[in-house]
């Protein structure tokens, strides 16, 4: 009998365990690189933290996205070949605090974003589509690339974002405003026309195994920051940050 009682135990555990980790393509997304996901993407995570949180996970393909939220206890796992595709119209991110977000959190906890895929910001389409706005008088002439981020996260602790490659954006790659607990490790960042990381206000900030092949500057610190811990930072000529 108590052998059927750990067994009957250990299936509901396995339910439970698996359950906790949902691919992206059951919710509708589809990896062509045309598709815009971000409804099907922005319906997952919504749905994965009312569950309680878990992982969402893309697998190999390109999947275009607007900007979304992420949400406390969901976390992003780019698998190997997933690329996060930046929408080239820059009305499709979300604007916070007078940014123009891609993936944001605000207020939240326990955020992830990890694996060994690619977010892509799209930076010189995106600028092409601003300039154009511009030239027909649809967007103020005063429109700054630099309000672009493609990470942004406020009042949000204990963030994680680890593994992944991270190219191509404008203004900041990752904003971090008012947070707290950040854990960025073994990021490879090639984007020359931003700045990588961006803090304002934050703390217990651990940069570890970073390498910046190509940026405008590695860390921008403003306001009062504190116990920012780098570790094996370095950029493209050797040097450290």
């Amino acid at each position: 009998m108590k052998i059927y009682i750990s067994a009957f135990v250990f299936i509901l555990w396995s339910i439970q365990v698996s359950a906790q980790d949902f691919n992206a393509s059951l919710f509708g997304c589809k990896s062509d690189g045309v598709t815009n996901n971000v409804g099907s993407i922005q319906y997952a995570i919504d749905y994965i933290a009312k569950k309680g949180g878990g992982t969402l996970h893309f697998y190999v393909g390109r999947y275009v996205t607007s900007g979304f939220s992420l949400k406390s206890n969901v976390h992003i796992e780019l698998h190997e070949g997933a690329v996060l595709v930046g929408s080239s119209n820059i009305y499709d991110y979300q604007q916070i605090d007078g940014r123009y977000t891609l993936i944001s959190g605000v207020g939240q906890q326990n955020i992830q974003i990890k694996g060994l895929g690619v977010i892509d910001g799209q930076s010189k389409a995106l600028a092409l589509h601003v300039r154009s706005l511009k030239e027909k008088g649809l967007l103020s002439s005063e429109f700054a690339m630099d309000k672009v981020s493609q990470l942004y996260f406020s009042k949000t602790s204990n963030i994680a974002i680890e593994g992944i490659m991270q190219i191509n954006s404008l203004g900041a790659l990752n904003s971090f405003v008012d947070c707290q607990s950040i854990k960025l490790r073994k990021l490879e960042i090639n984007s020359p026309q931003s700045n990588a990381v961006v803090l304002l206000n934050s703390s217990q900030v651990n940069l570890s195994d970073l390498f910046f092949k190509s940026t405008k500057q590695a860390l921008v610190q403003e306001g009062t920051n504190s116990n920012v811990l780098k570790t094996n930072c370095l950029l493209a000529n050797g040097k450290s940050i």
